[in-house]
């Protein structure tokens, strides 16, 4: 049983592994996050798709009790919220409204007789006191409102100043408090994977790497020993901090890895470097298991269009295509700036998830200030097993990814084997292993991390003679090496040395 803590349409890494281990004769069950319209189950292959329902009840509550100690006031002092301003001030209206209609009723009662004079007089007098006592009303609904507006702008100074200490405070982090929305995901998931009760739970990411343990060891109460695998999809220690991912959000994050990691009893991760840092970072016995992210053999025959095509760009001009998820650690500002210098080439964003991502506004502006617009396209993504073929139309494929972050430094991300499937020269950010393997294989040019102009220089370089570097990436036994069948033999192996199934006989295609 896989399990995972997204929706499995788009992971790419998930769905290659439940359909390889079911391949080779395993019943898989992946359990992902259900919702959106999603079905709640579908195939990967041989392997069965469950999509569980995960309210956010633990993580909506606590987000309310933060937001309630935030507008906490000092009582009868300053309002709670504007909602409470405006509704006094309403009252307050209506009050004065009250008064006409009241001065109003008098008169008529006056001229049609029902009213002395002496009596409308007094009620006049009345009237008055009342409008003097709402105009006292009035300036402390006013007073009150300026003391909550002013009290509102100090929480707020306040309350980010307090956030901004506590997200750069590393120690006592952990990973209940920081991240509780994960209690959500185990209360959804824990019966269900106690009910179909495997023989083996492999945990997808660090997110889902305590749902695991606590599952196997539900089941070692219940009396049935089952094997654990973790998938490090990524060195936590060495992800980069950013707005989203806080230094204390990032050392809760470890914390959570860090109690169940010696649980594990085999790890897989997603390069070499990574392998060696989680053993020497968590003093591990057993090295990790090495599966690249690479594409499945064939894939580049799969895509029924093209990125120049969805681009809009003609045959004859020079398109390079970025491929992947928005973020800032990306680089992909850094390419948009390097178009500058490249005016006769034209820039395809290929944008996951999609092209409504929120970064995607703020890239089309620095296009605009760069004034390459026209020679910037942001383009929809297309299925995992099309990717290769969508990309194969292009000239160069781009990774721009900031270097300085440990993660990045020992990264083989799964583009890198897509533009190599694809046909493509590269031209990357020189970093530890992404740069060394483009290098080594001679399979494009590599430029110092941020620095657009010599990112364009690279560019030039192997736009003026490709020949070279796509003769490197259509090499046969490169290729085969780098294929996720040949991959995948590593990810059977541990499963059938962890079950003891060496032995079984294999499903025949």
């Amino acid at each position: 049983m896989m399990v995972v803590d997204n929706d499995v349409v788009a992971d790419t890494r998930v769905r290659k592994e439940a359909a390889s281990l079911a391949g080779a004769g395993y019943r898989v069950t992946v359990i992902g996050k259900g919702g959106d319209g999603l079905p709640a189950e579908e195939r990967i292959g041989d392997a069965r798709l469950v999509r569980v329902p995960v309210p956010r009840t633990v993580l909506d509550e606590l987000w309310d009790q933060r937001k309630r100690r935030r507008q906490r006031r000092i009582p009868l002092v300053g309002y709670r919220s504007r909602r409470a301003y405006q509704a006094a001030r309403l009252r307050l209206e209506a009050r004065r409204r009250d008064v006409e209609a009241e001065a109003g009723r008098a008169l008529a009662r006056r001229e049609a007789g029902r009213l002395t004079g002496a009596g409308y007089e007094l009620g006049v007098f009345g009237r008055r006191l009342r409008l003097v006592g709402l105009g006292a009303w009035e300036i402390t609904v006013r007073g009150r409102g300026l003391i909550r507006h002013r009290m509102n702008l100090a929480a707020a100074r306040v309350w980010q100043r307090w956030d901004g200490l506590l997200s750069r405070r590393e120690r006592g982090a952990r990973w209940r408090r920081v991240n509780p929305g994960l209690d959500d995901f185990e209360v959804a998931y824990g019966p269900v994977i106690d009910r179909l009760e495997p023989d083996a739970i492999h945990a997808q990411d660090v997110f889902s790497i305590g749902i695991g343990a606590r599952a196997v060891s539900r089941a070692r109460l219940a009396g049935r020993k089952i094997g654990f695998v973790y998938d490090a999809h990524e060195f936590v220690p060495g992800l980069p901090r950013h707005e989203s991912r806080s230094p204390r959000y990032a050392a809760a994050v470890e914390s959570l890895e860090r109690e169940y990691v010696h649980d594990a009893d085999r790890i897989v991760t997603v390069s070499p470097v990574i392998a060696d840092a989680i053993k020497s970072h968590y003093g591990l016995d057993r090295r990790p298991v090495v599966v690249l992210n690479a594409p499945l053999t064939g894939d580049d025959r799969r895509s029924t269009g093209s990125v120049r095509s969805a681009a809009g760009v003609e045959p004859d001009v020079a398109l390079l295509v970025y491929s992947g998820g928005l973020k800032r650690v990306r680089g992909i500002d850094i390419a948009i700036q390097a178009m500058r210098q490249l005016p006769g080439a034209h820039l395809a964003v290929v944008c996951v998830p999609n092209v409504g991502a929120p970064m995607v506004n703020e890239l089309m502006r620095l296009a605009e200030q760069n004034g390459v617009v026209d020679r910037v396209h942001f383009v929809d993504p297309v299925p995992s097993d099309e990717v290769v073929g969508f990309l194969a139309t292009a000239d160069i494929g781009l990774h721009p990814l900031l270097a300085g972050i440990p993660n990045h430094e020992m990264a083989m991300p799964n583009k890198l084997f897509e533009y190599l499937h694809a046909g493509l020269p590269m031209v990357t950010t020189d970093l530890q292993e992404l740069g060394r393997f483009v290098r080594l294989h001679g399979l494009g040019e590599t430029f110092m991390s941020g620095d657009p102009t010599h990112l364009a220089k690279s560019v030039q370089k192997v736009l003026a003679d490709p020949h070279p570097y796509r003769r490197a990436a259509s090499d046969p036994a490169l290729l085969a090496e780098y294929s996720w069948e040949h991959q995948a033999e590593a990810l059977v192996t541990a499963y059938d040395d962890l079950l003891g199934t060496q032995d079984t006989p294999r499903p025949t295609s």
